[in-house]
């Protein structure tokens, strides 16, 4: 049986739906960014449950490589957060 409500699924549904309150509602992109971090953060740990438990039973490594990948995008979203919001004169 195919598995239809994924993590990289619920996370397009979510992008789609910022995009079409973005066009319809632009004041409300900030709940639904919110809401988009309150539900994906516990699946995304859920997930992580789950890779370490498969990995003690068949001694894979994925576990591993799914938390580097979590700190890597951190860190990215820590330089983006940076240089967004840094004092820099704009051009207007």
């Amino acid at each position: 049986m195919k598995k239809y409500i994924t993590l990289k699924n619920i996370g397009i549904f979510y992008i789609l739906i910022l995009l079409g309150t973005s066009f319809a509602f632009p004041e409300y992109n900030r709940y639904v960014s919110y809401s988009a971090i309150v539900i994906m953060v516990p699946l995304l740990i859920l997930k992580l449950v789950k890779q370490r438990e498969e990995d003690k039973v068949n001694g894979t490594q994925n576990f591993k490589f799914s938390i580097y990948n979590v700190l890597m995008a951190a860190v990215f979203m820590g330089i983006l957060f940076y240089l967004i919001h840094s004092n820099y004169p704009s051009a207007s």
